[in-house]
């Protein structure tokens, strides 16, 4: 009796949460605001990054021109590693750790930021199944201390405006991120 009880309060759990997904879909079919933005934000939380990424976005959908609007944080230079290598002297017993230089460091970032921004809207564009976006605005923000000033600073660093059927045309395994 407890297992009859329990397996019926499970299926009964089942049916409710494959109703509320069922739901979303078919609003998501629709292309309805809110599922198009929590359609997108599922897509984007699902990508790997390492933790050094803070990977905090707002997602906005205007039903109107089909286009998503992506503000994402993204890491400082200063959330990126600093040190090129490390070697170990055995007779001093002692590691010791060789620096990136911070030209090596500049380029690095730039170059970290560009392809993030290329992965989001990829990501975006290649999901959606039902052609409810047109196109994918990407702005990109970033929060750090300014060394003039000492005073930490939200500014945007890089804006883009995609077409998705522009940027299905391109072979991503050529293409360089900030071009």
């Amino acid at each position: 009796k407890d297992w009859d009880r329990q397996c019926a309060q499970f299926v009964a759990e089942q049916d409710e949460s494959n109703a509320v997904v069922e739901s979303m879909r078919q609003k998501y079919l629709a292309k309805d605001r809110g599922a198009v933005e929590e359609y997108c934000d599922l897509v984007l939380s699902q990508s790997d990054y390492p933790d050094l990424f803070p990977q905090s976005y707002d997602v906005e959908y205007n039903a109107d021109n089909a286009i998503v609007v992506v503000d994402y944080q993204l890491p400082s230079i200063d959330d990126l590693p600093t040190v090129e290598s490390y070697r170990y002297i055995k007779t001093r017993n002692e590691v010791t750790e060789k620096a990136l230089s911070a030209a090596f460091r500049k380029r690095l970032y730039e170059k970290v930021i560009y392809q993030l921004c290329v992965r989001t809207i990829h990501e975006l564009v290649e999901a959606d199944v039902v052609g409810a976006i047109d196109g994918v605005g990407f702005n990109g923000i970033v929060t750090h201390v300014n060394p003039a000033t000492g005073q930490e600073e939200t500014k945007t660093i890089l804006t883009i405006l995609a077409s998705k059927d522009e940027f299905l045309d391109f072979d991503l395994s050529r293409v360089d991120p900030k071009a």
